[in-house]
């Protein structure tokens, strides 16, 4: 069994690259900007995608909601690894890593979810 100390590490760890990348696009950092106009979605994804990232980090530090917000990241992820493959072609190493971590806490907090379900 893993420490609590390790996973709430990681909630934290996850909940801060989210918002620090959520506020980059929110705030209209001239790289994202670029980047998805190259991507072809638009400013608006940018926003929506800022919206979800900076939701995944709320939930991922609420007790009780760290599994949703680790299916956030996972969607999150999802669609930039897709994009990164089809569009950018590039490597998506690291948002690999990071939807596996997110995968991580989802199974870890599984009981979240089905709390939720009828």
């Amino acid at each position: 069994m893993e420490s609590a100390y390790v996973v709430w590490a990681v909630r934290i760890a996850l909940a801060g690259f989210f918002g620090f990348h959520a506020v980059l696009k929110l705030s209209g950092y001239s790289g994202d900007v670029q980047l998805f106009e190259q991507i072809g979605y638009g400013q608006w994804f940018r926003y929506v995608t800022g919206l979800v990232e900076a939701a995944a980090a709320i939930l991922m530090l609420l007790p009780g909601f760290t599994a949703l917000g680790g299916l956030l990241i996972l969607g999150t992820m999802s669609g930039a690894i897709l994009t990164k493959i089809t569009v950018l072609e590039r490597g998506f190493a690291l948002e690999l890593v990071i939807a596996l971590v997110a995968a991580w806490l989802v199974w870890r907090f599984r009981d979240q979810i089905l709390a939720l379900l009828p």
